[in-house]
């Protein structure tokens, strides 16, 4: 049997009839104010993939590629990041345009840690929508 893993995430069904998700980057500014010591990749890992499929190969190339793009289209960026916490640990994260991750191996997330970042991601709202209309705009 394999190391047990903990999550804590944030979705948003992008599948609904609603008009909100995520933006990853906005999502990683935020975090960095509420944990401060945020380790940030600076690899966009869906946009790697496209990336990597971009040089002709196989036969399959090119199907894989549009599955990349695609992804990457519908989902990207995504951000990987890393909260050290105190006891030497690392929580690894992920942002996409749909969800909001962390996952802790071996061990539950430390109570003050699960309660700060719940917190922190009850903090997500959608932003109020504005129209206008005019030639004043």
């Amino acid at each position: 049997m394999g190391t047990p893993s903990f999550t804590i995430e944030a979705r948003i069904d992008h599948l609904s009839d609603g008009v909100g998700c995520f933006d990853p980057i906005q999502v990683l500014h935020r975090m960095r104010t509420a944990f401060p010591n945020l380790i940030e990749s600076t690899r966009d890992y869906l946009q790697e993939t496209c990336d990597a499929f971009r040089t002709p190969s196989e036969a399959g190339a090119e199907k894989a590629l549009r599955i990349a793009v695609r992804d990457m289209q519908e989902r990207g960026p995504k951000v990987l990041f890393q909260i050290p916490l105190p006891d030497g640990r690392s929580i690894r994260g992920t942002a996409e345009r749909y969800w909001v991750s962390v996952t802790s191996l071996g061990s539950d997330f430390p109570d003050d840690f699960r309660q700060r970042f719940i917190a922190f991601l009850e903090t997500l709202r959608l932003q109020p929508i504005q129209i206008r209309y005019g030639t004043d705009i």
